[in-house]
């Protein structure tokens, strides 16, 4: 299943997972915290309109604050493209997803 974030619905400082899967059955889930930080946040960023939207790891973000990038460090920042934003969810999201996934496993269904 893909995440209904969107460009828009992204929140500087909410916090956010990047979930993917380890097996191709969606069984071993690989959950990572994120804040998100921003997007752009270098001029070459939005050369030919790529976009990248920025988030910081939440070891990073309790251990040094928000990165606000003056140092100019990409310590525990992920820059993602539009179209990995599938990949992102939100607490919400997070939590329907993996409970769709956990519904089908326990009814014994197969992932295709």
């Amino acid at each position: 299943m893909a995440s209904d974030t969107t460009e828009s619905s992204l929140v500087i400082g909410k916090t956010y997972f990047i979930l993917g899967y380890f097996d191709e059955s969606l069984r071993l889930p690989d959950i990572r915290t994120q804040i998100y930080a921003g997007k752009n946040l270098f001029a070459e960023d939005a050369v030919h309109g790529r976009a990248s939207f920025y988030f910081q790891s939440a070891e990073s973000f309790v251990k040094s604050g928000a990165n606000t990038l003056k140092s100019g460090s990409l310590e525990g920042m992920t820059a993602v493209t539009r179209d990995s934003l599938v990949m992102i969810y939100d607490w919400d999201g997070l939590i329907r997803e993996l409970a769709a996934n956990w519904s089908k496993q326990a009814r014994g269904e197969v992932f295709d």
